[in-house]
């Protein structure tokens, strides 16, 4: 398990004033979009004798310009705590405010040398899906280009899991933050970085996903269930914080900046047609051992969605996306120079975490799946 304290959500967050008062917080830095206003935990904060200086200025997918924001207005008001309160991109924003407080003031702090420091980092997940608050790395943008920031004192030292904050969703958000979940899940379990104690998350992770997707997208969904997918969510983030992300991820990041799709819908496109090509190309797999094993791992991730055959959980996962309206085609019809710029925008280094190799031609052929509505 990850060395983070986990704060109780009960009795009107009385464990969270107490863990507050134990690091003698004295200015709050409260990073968190326009929903905030709408969970109890905001009259929370409302509530607190500590001073609160609030942060929004963000968009989902943030840029590097808001993260500068973001640790100039820190560093102004003398703040000595970072708080996200939100979804991936929130707590993407604290992790770096965190990383990037004690560098030199007008630096550039991409390019500068990540020194931790001892400035608490506080996560408070509104989403069951990005799995951020159990990760050690950030994603943000540039010049339309993402950038992962990553370093081992970015993991937050504290959490809280207030299901009653997934009450207030959208339909959308719920499906796509689920969806998120279940790739992070998928991907960790195949990743060739992957290790028992991933597995384990993933595998655990997956099991609770399919077990509780159907209550938990009803509006009616219980508190028990909401709970169960904040936990699933934060398993999935353990296990990549240890296995990394794969193809599926890798493929995903430039149809959530061109489509503006969010990243959890972009993620499974993706990863249902990936998963599907490996198993059909598993001769391509990067080494003897991986080839060796591989299919014990898609069995066992086929089992835990509860089916006794591959084919089968993938077609039901493809099929998810279809029920949810979560289907393509994005647009009715694409260049051959939108295919190329699609392919060409794909991270190498994680398809270097693979356990089936892709080059540029099976790259193609994935992306005019996605953008046709086809599967294999």
């Amino acid at each position: 398990m990850l060395n983070q304290k986990i704060i109780s959500a009960e009795k009107k967050y009385t464990a969270f004033n107490k863990y507050l008062s134990n690091i003698n917080a004295k200015k709050i830095f409260l990073i968190h979009g326009n929903s905030f206003y709408k969970l109890p935990v905001a009259n929370f904060f409302d509530s607190l004798k500590i001073n609160v200086v609030h942060f929004k200025d963000f968009k989902p997918n943030p840029d590097y310009e808001s993260v500068k924001k973001g640790v100039e207005v820190y560093r102004e008001n003398n703040c000595d705590v970072v708080i996200a309160i939100g979804g991936g991109s929130a707590i993407d924003v604290a992790k770096c405010v965190k990383l990037f407080a004690n560098m030199k003031s007008g630096a550039d702090y991409l390019q500068e040398k990540i020194f931790p420091n001892d400035v608490p980092l506080i996560a408070v997940p509104t989403t069951a899906g990005t799995g951020s608050e159990s990760t050690h790395f950030a994603v943000i943008y540039r010049d339309g280009k993402k950038i992962s920031v990553a370093d081992s004192s970015a993991l937050p030292c504290a959490i809280m899991l207030d299901s009653s904050a997934l009450k207030f969703l959208p339909d959308y958000q719920k499906k796509a933050g689920l969806l998120d979940a279940l790739c992070h899940a998928l991907e960790a379990s195949w990743s060739v970085q992957s290790c028992d104690v991933a597995m384990a998350f993933a595998y655990e992770a997956i099991r609770l996903i399919y077990a509780e997707k159907n209550f938990y997208i009803d509006a009616d969904s219980s508190d028990t269930c909401r709970a169960n997918m904040l936990y699933a969510s934060r398993l999935a983030g353990m296990a990549i914080n240890l296995a990394k992300t794969t193809a599926g991820h890798a493929l995903s990041y430039k149809l959530t900046s061109t489509f503006g799709i969010s990243h959890g819908h972009a993620a499974a496109l993706c990863v249902a047609r990936v998963w599907k090509y490996m198993h059909k190309n598993l001769n391509r797999a990067v080494n003897e051992d991986i080839a060796e094993i591989l299919p014990q791992i898609f069995n066992q991730l086929a089992a835990c969605m509860g089916f006794d055959d591959v084919d089968a959980a993938i077609d039901d996962l493809q099929k998810l996306l279809t029920n949810w309206n979560l289907a393509a085609p994005l647009k009715d019809n694409f260049s051959d120079e939108e295919i190329l710029e699609l392919t060409n925008s794909v991270n190498v280094e994680r398809l270097g975490n693979n356990p089936v190799r892709l080059d540029n031609d099976a790259i193609k052929i994935i992306y005019e799946k996605i953008l046709k509505g086809e599967f294999f």
